[in-house]
């Protein structure tokens, strides 16, 4: 078995499915600002995939961090100690953040409400309007408000404990560093593998 081999492809997934991640939260932005300001005419089926795909890619940076975990010499042991598993654990709670994306837009979907404004009321091409629909009233009822705002109160709370775990991951990464420079006495020793990729991957960390 190549040990060095199966790390390096388990961190290459990992990798694939964080940057997937980081792709479709930013699809999954425009798409809400799309919803709110009226832009665009489709139903939040879209925003359901979008999300399940979210949560599917986080699973896999899980499964590969806690695989590279179980893979790790002696030495990268005492350099990465437990925030590997720290690491792991984070990302499962961005994965279960994203299930509860998964349910909210589901809810909304299965229920019918209108996708086309943040409030409920739908979208009408100019084009295919005539006088007879100008007067028609599409404003929400308040079943439809009031589904709305139960969905925007957990996607806040949702967005809220990404951050967290986020925060924690991006966190993980630094105390792995500090752990090498330690360990090393070198404050450059992953610059000098890496380059400035490290400190990147730290902030893109924190910062998705």
């Amino acid at each position: 078995i190549d040990v060095d081999r199966d790390v390096h492809q388990w961190v290459t997934r990992g990798a694939c499915g964080a940057i997937a991640y980081g792709v479709l939260l930013s699809a999954l932005g425009v798409f809400i600002a799309l919803h709110a300001n009226n832009e665009a005419k489709f139903t939040f089926w879209v925003d359901v995939f979008v999300a399940f795909v979210m949560c599917v890619s986080k699973i896999i940076v899980t499964l590969c961090a806690r695989t590279v975990h179980r893979h790790l010499s002696p030495l990268s042991r005492q350099v990465a100690k437990h925030w590997i598993l720290v690491l792991a654990l984070s990302k499962a709670l961005t994965a279960v953040c994203a299930l509860i994306l998964v349910a909210i837009y589901l809810s909304l979907a299965v229920s019918g409400v209108d996708a086309n404004r943040g409030d409920g009321t739908r979208r009408r091409l100019r084009e295919y309007e005539d006088d007879h629909h100008e007067d028609e009233d599409h404003g929400p009822t308040p079943q439809e408000q009031a589904q709305l705002c139960q969905a925007g109160f957990f996607m806040v709370w949702s967005f809220l404990t990404t951050l967290i775990s986020q925060s924690v991951a991006g966190f993980a990464f630094f105390r792995i560093y500090v752990n090498a420079v330690r360990i090393f006495g070198n404050p450059f020793i992953f610059q000098k593998v890496v380059n400035c990729w490290w400190g990147i991957l730290v902030v893109c960390t924190c910062g998705v």
